[in-house]
C-alpha cells in the first residue's frame, strides 16, 4: 500500500529490474549490485505517468464553421481546454492515460458531449466527429388589420426563404431559426404589406414581435 517492496533470497551479483504500473511508463534499472548478506536499498523510484494525445473534429448541423468552438476535457486525470481550429479540428497533447469526456460549446449551437474516450499509452484517444445542433430561436406575433381584427392566413416571409401563415386568431410562429438578424415581410390579401428589418433572434429564445397591424 505504501509502495515499498522487497525481493528476498538473492544471490550476490548484478541484476536488472523492470518496474511497471498501470497508467505509468515502465522503467528498467540495470546493473544493480547485491552483496552477500547485505540489503541493497534502491531508494525512491519514481515512475512517470504514461501519456498520449487526444484528437477529434467538430462539425455543425447547418454546415457553418465550427472554428472557435471551446473543447473541454473532464472525467480523466487531466483537465484541459482548447479551441477548434479553422479546419474544424482539435488536439490535446501529452494527456495522462485514462477515460475522458469531451464537451464542445459554440455560440448559437447546443452543447455536445462525447464520453468514454480512452487514452492509453499504446493508443491515442480519438473523439471522432462531434456534430453540433443549432440552438434555435423563434419569432412569434399576431397579425391584425388596422381596426385590430385578427387576420388569418397572412403570410410571414423571412429573409432566407422561410415562410409561415398566421392562424385563425392571427397568431404565428416561425420556428427553428439560427441566432442572427432577419428581415420579415408580412402580407395579406387586401392589405398593404409591412417589412420589419433587423429583427434579432438570440439562440434558444423566443422573439415576440407583438401585434403587427396591416
Amino acid at each position: 500500500e505504501n509502495g515499498a517492496f522487497s525481493i528476498p533470497g538473492l544471490r550476490a551479483g548484478d541484476y536488472s529490474l523492470n518496474l511497471s504500473a498501470d497508467g505509468h511508463d515502465p522503467l528498467a534499472l540495470r546493473n544493480q549490485a547485491v552483496q552477500a548478506g547485505a540489503d541493497t536499498d534502491l531508494g525512491v523510484i519514481a515512475l512517470n505517468f504514461a501519456r498520449n494525445d487526444l484528437t477529434g473534429s467538430v462539425t455543425t448541423a447547418d454546415e457553418g464553421s465550427a472554428a472557435g468552438a471551446i473543447v473541454t476535457l473532464s472525467g480523466g486525470p487531466t483537465e484541459a481546454s482548447t479551441v477548434v481550429d479553422a479546419e474544424g479540428g482539435f488536439r490535446f497533447d501529452d494527456l495522462r492515460v485514462g477515460s475522458y469526456t469531451v464537451t464542445v460549446t459554440l455560440e448559437a449551437y447546443q452543447r455536445a458531449t462525447s464520453a468514454g474516450i480512452e487514452v492509453s499509452a499504446a493508443q491515442a484517444g480519438d473523439a471522432g466527429i462531434i456534430n453540433l445542433s443549432i440552438d434555435p430561436g423563434r419569432f412569434t406575433g399576431t397579425v391584425t388589420d388596422e381596426a385590430g381584427t385578427p387576420l388569418a392566413s397572412a403570410t410571414i416571409a423571412l429573409s432566407g426563404g422561410s415562410t409561415v401563415n398566421s392562424a385563425e386568431d392571427g397568431t404565428f410562429t416561425v420556428p427553428d431559426l439560427r441566432a442572427g438578424d432577419y428581415t420579415l415581410t408580412i402580407s395579406a390579401d387586401g392589405h398593404d404589406s409591412q417589412v420589419l428589418r433587423n429583427q434579432t433572434i438570440v439562440a434558444g429564445q423566443d422573439s415576440d414581435l407583438d401585434v403587427i397591424a396591416l
